[in-house]
This record gives C-alpha cells, sequence and structure tokens, in this order.
C-alpha cells in the first residue's frame, strides 16, 4: 500500500502537466483519496469542484477542467485586462483616458486626450495654455482682440511722435518751428522795419532824411530836413548847399534852392556827393522775336498790359517793370546779352494773390555791369538755357507762361540794379515814338534779331560808385550779382568821407531767411584806402546769397561799450550769389 501511494504521489504532476497513466495497472483505486486533483475519480465519474474526469483507456484521473493561458494544465496562469498572461493576480496596465485599458491615449495640458505626445494647445502670453490672452502690436498682453494703442505718425505702434503745426513727425512736444508774422506756422513772413508783415526779405519802406524808418520827413531843396513840403527858407538853401547856390520861385512862390554841384552837372550826368557821375542809359530791344521769323508765335500787334508805375502791382521796388500781354507758349528772345545765372522752371502753379509769387518760373540773365534782366512767369519747363550759359541779345531763351502772381498769361520784364531795384528802361522800337518809353496798350513790332557778332562781356564787377552815398568809392572789379563760390575777392576802395574807419558787414541768406554775419570795422589808411579779402568758401556754399555792405565809419562809445558807428543805418545792400 505504501508503495502504490508514492506511485500516485509520483504521478500527479506528471498529469497535472498533462501525461497520462498508461493502463488501470499503471493506478489502483484508493477511496482515501478520490476526486480530488491528481487521483481518481470517484466511482460516480465524478470529480472535486473546479476538476475533470479524464478518461484514458481504462484510466479515470481528477484533472483541471481546462488548461491556463500559457496552456498549461492546471496552470494558475491567467489573463489581465491587457492580455498580458502570468500568475500575477493584479492588473499589469491601467486604463488610458479615453478608458481603454493599456491604452496610449494622455491628457495634454489643455486636457485634449489623444495619442499625439505633443501639446494640442500653447500657452498664451500669460503663460496659461490654450489661454485666450494675445500681445498686441504695442506688447499688452490680454483678451481683448482690437489693440490697446495706435501707431504714430512715424508708423510705430504706441510711439509717442506727433505731427506739429508745421507738419514735423517727432517726439519732441514743442513745434519744430514758429509762427511768422502772419501767424503762419513756419511762414517766411517777417515784420520789416516798418511794420509791415511779408516774405519780401527787404524793408517795405526806408529811413527818411532824419533816420526815421517809414518817417515822412522829406529833404527839400533848401536842405532842411522836416516834414514841412516846402522849402523853408534862402538862408537855409545857401547855408547847407553854400555861397554859390542859387534860390528861384516855382509856382505858388515856393522857394526852391539849386546846389551849385547840381548846376554844373550838364546832361547825361547825375550829381553825386559833390561830382558828377555820367548817366549811362542803355537800350534793349523788346523780349521777343520778330513776328517774320520761323520760331515765331509772337502775337501781332504786341501789347502792353502794365507799364512804369502800375497800379496794380509795379509800384515801389517794382515801380519800373514792365508786362506784356503775350500767351502761353510764346518764345522770347535776350533783351541784351549776359550771363544766364539763375532760373526757375519747375513750378505750374499759378494764383492771383502775392501768395503765389514763390511760384513763378524764371530766368536771370546779368550783364557785368551790375545790372540784370529778370523774365517772369515763365512756362513750366520753358527755360532753353542752362546757368553759367553765355547768351546774345536776340538769342530764344525761354516761352512765356502763366505761373505764380498773375492774373494772367503774361510776360514781366524787368531791368534790376544789384539793389534789387528796378531801373527805368528804354527799347530801341520806341526811341522814335516816346524816346524809348514803353506805352500801355500802344501796338508794338520787334525788332530784335540775333546778333550774329555777339561776343562775351567782361564781368566788371559792381560800379564803382555803389557805396558812393556812404562815403566809399569802391575799386574796379569786386563781383556783383553772382561769383563762384570757391573765389577769393578783394573788397577795397577810398573812404572819401574822412572818417577813420570803414565798416562792413557780409550777411548768409538763401533769399528769404537771414542767417548768420560777419562784421568788419576795417582801419583806412592816411589816404583813406581800405581793403578785406573775402573767402567766399567761409561764407557759404553754392546757393547761398551774401549780402555785402560798407560805409563809412568811426568807433563809438555807447551804453553797450565802444561799437563801429556807422551813422544811421541803411535801406539795403547789394548781394553776391554763389555758384
Amino acid at each position: 500500500m505504501t508503495r502504490l501511494v508514492r506511485f500516485i504521489l509520483f504521478l500527479s504532476p506528471l498529469l497535472t502537466a498533462g501525461a497520462c497513466p498508461r493502463s488501470a495497472n499503471d493506478l489502483a483505486p484508493n477511496s482515501a483519496a478520490t476526486g480530488v486533483l491528481g487521483y481518481p475519480c470517484n466511482e460516480d465519474g465524478s470529480c472535486a469542484e473546479g476538476l475533470a474526469c479524464l478518461e484514458t483507456g481504462d484510466v479515470r484521473i481528477c484533472v483541471s477542467s481546462e488548461p491556463d493561458c500559457n496552456g498549461v494544465w492546471g496552470g494558475a496562469a491567467a489573463l489581465d485586462n491587457c492580455n498580458t498572461c502570468d500568475e500575477d493576480p493584479t492588473n499589469d496596465c491601467v486604463q488610458d483616458c479615453n478608458g481603454v485599458w493599456g491604452g496610449a491615449a494622455a491628457l495634454d495640458n489643455c486636457n485634449t486626450c489623444d495619442e499625439d505626445p505633443t501639446n494640442d494647445c500653447v500657452q498664451d502670453c500669460n503663460g496659461e495654455w490654450g489661454g485666450p490672452a494675445a500681445a498686441d502690436n504695442c506688447g499688452h498682453c490680454d483678451a481683448v482682440p482690437a489693440n490697446d494703442c495706435t501707431q504714430d505718425c512715424l508708423g510705430v505702434w504706441g510711439g509717442l511722435a506727433t505731427e506739429d503745426n508745421c507738419g514735423f513727425c517727432d517726439a519732441i512736444s514743442s513745434n519744430d518751428c514758429v509762427q511768422d508774422c502772419a501767424g503762419v506756422w513756419g511762414g517766411l513772413a517777417q515784420s520789416d522795419r516798418c511794420g509791415v508783415c511779408d516774405d519780401d526779405p527787404n524793408n517795405d519802406c526806408s529811413q527818411d532824411c532824419l533816420g526815421v524808418w517809414g518817417g515822412e520827413n522829406y529833404l527839400d531843396a533848401c536842405r532842411v530836413c522836416d516834414d514841412d513840403p516846402t522849402n523853408d527858407c534862402e538862408a537855409a538853401c545857401q547855408l547847407a548847399s553854400g555861397p554859390d547856390a542859387g534860390v528861384s520861385s516855382t509856382d505858388g512862390g515856393v522857394a526852391s534852392c539849386t546846389a551849385a554841384e547840381e548846376a554844373n552837372c550838364g546832361p547825361g550826368t547825375l550829381a553825386s556827393h559833390g561830382i558828377c557821375v555820367p548817366e549811362d542809359e542803355t537800350v534793349y530791344s523788346l523780349p521777343f522775336p520778330p513776328v517774320a521769323r520761323a520760331d515765331g508765335g509772337l502775337p501781332d500787334p504786341l501789347e502792353i498790359s502794365q507799364g512804369f508805375a502800375g497800379y496794380y502791382s509795379h509800384n515801389g521796388r517794382q515801380r519800373y517793370a514792365v508786362d506784356f500781354n503775350v500767351p502761353i507758349g510764346t518764345p522770347i528772345a535776350a533783351a541784351r546779352a549776359g550771363y544766364v545765372f539763375a532760373v526757375k522752371e519747375d513750378s505750374s502753379s499759378n494764383c492771383p494773390s502775392v501768395s503765389c509769387s514763390a511760384d513763378s518760373n524764371y530766368l536771370r540773365i546779368m550783364h557785368g555791369d551790375g545790372t540784370e534782366t529778370l523774365y517772369l512767369h515763365l512756362n513750366t519747363d520753358g527755360v532753353f538755357v542752362e546757368e553759367g550759359d553765355f547768351v546774345c541779345e536776340g538769342d530764344i531763351v525761354a516761352e512765356s507762361g502763366n505761373t505764380g502772381w498773375t492774373t494772367g498769361p503774361h510776360l514781366h520784364f524787368a531791368v534790376l540794379d544789384a539793389y534789387g531795384d528796378t531801373l527805368p528802361v528804354r527799347f530801341a522800337e520806341m526811341l522814335d515814338v516816346s524816346d524809348g518809353l514803353p506805352i500801355p496798350g500802344y501796338a508794338y513790332e520787334s525788332h530784335n534779331h540775333p546778333d550774329e557778332g555777339c561776343s562775351e562781356v567782361p564781368l566788371s564787377g559792381c560800379p564803382t560808385d555803389f557805396y558812393l552815398h556812404r562815403g566809399l568809392l569802391l575799386e574796379p572789379g569786386f563781383p556783383c550779382i553772382s561769383d563762384d563760390a570757391s573765389d577769393t575777392v578783394l573788397f577795397a576802395g577810398t573812404n572819401v568821407s574822412g572818417s577813420p574807419q570803414t565798416y562792413v558787414r557780409l550777411t548768409r541768406s538763401n533769399g528769404a531767411v537771414y542767417y548768420e554775419s560777419w562784421d568788419h570795422c576795417l582801419e583806412n589808411g592816411s589816404d583813406g584806402s581800405f581793403s578785406l579779402e573775402i573767402n567766399w568758401s567761409d561764407l557759404g556754399a553754392p546757393g547761398d546769397i551774401i549780402y555785402v555792405f560798407a560805409t563809412a565809419a568811426e568807433w563809438q562809445d555807447t551804453d553797450d561799450g565802444t561799437v563801429c558807428g556807422t551813422f544811421y543805418g541803411w535801406e539795403r545792400s547789394f548781394s553776391v550769389q554763389l555758384k
């Protein structure tokens, strides 16, 4: 019996592993151990719960009802929720965010459950994952979709730049320009010494004989300066002009005093500071080609719409200008030979107001003797010569237009001295009619043919007597109107007033605004001679205008210290445009 039990115990694991007894003789029934795993089945063929009776031939053994997940009969391995087969009773995996056991889905920072390992959203500007806040163009982080700021005038979001009254865009809170006397921000108008506010850089009035700007005192024929328009007396005449001065009566019994120096100056001369100066008058041709020329287009007859002292605009410094009533595109011929020194032809606008004066196209030709001719209101791109060109009388130089201060198409023609004042002009075509003077409304015919034998005229410079009324006689050759910016010139002459010093002021300008000035108080030689070397490049650059003023002077003690006294001021001076 003992031997049989040992045999059955040996057989039990073999049966568990799937081995079976070969015959009934291999295992005898044991009533003490039946119906349990590895032992014979009960006589009724049953086994304990969870076991099954396996019949193999004539042997019946209780075995596990089915193999485990590893195929082991009677094994303890089992499949968990993740289909892992082992003897660990706990699950070897967990459910993912979608409830799938062993699934790969995971919640990201924005609570999105999927198998994408990257986040399905980003942090907003406040660091909140999936938040709605966004930084606007000004760097403000919030959930407001509109910008919290605006662009400044430079296009910078949230910038501080603003546009001031003069159109300057910057971050400077104050205006970059000031109002002129007319209240225009950045305007060029200035109040002159007489209280006139306009954009004419020269004074609109002059000093009277007492030195009062805009004053009404006059020096009468007896050399008495007061506001009495009549002559004061014979004694005053002789006291001022010498015993040789003559006194006569005019209509109404008003005394008239003729100084000796004036009486002794013959025809064609003028008395000036005790000497007789020739009164040279140049005769000009009409500034148009003859009608018969192929490049004509000249109106026939030619008509002057406004002459000397015209009530509309020919007054003051423009008193001796002449307006020709011609249509746009009329060819213009040089009225006199000279050098082109200033051109403007880029304007296409006009209006019947002085506010459009700066819009005029023009041509300026200097003649080497301190004078120039001005052709104004020219057509857009209507100048056919360039700065620096020498032109002959009769050459076609431009075409008329309607630019600037105009009430209709016309040519404004004038002869100017170095002060910028108009001079009386005489036309050759009118010598037999009116001694050359232009007459408004008269029918003219131009004889201005090209001068085939024309040669360049010398640039003699400013007239030597230009500042004689200020006690100075200049040496010939100092440039008048225009000069090369790289030149060095000598301003020299003789102080005939007897004063010990000569005062010279040089002022840089752009034609509308005055900039810095340089003052010189020169010690005169024993013979009254003076000289000053001027290097234009030290004063300005091409395009600048240098005003030159000179006068007899002497050192004077004032409340502000010792100054180079100039015996009253001056109305204006001549200018040199640098090229």
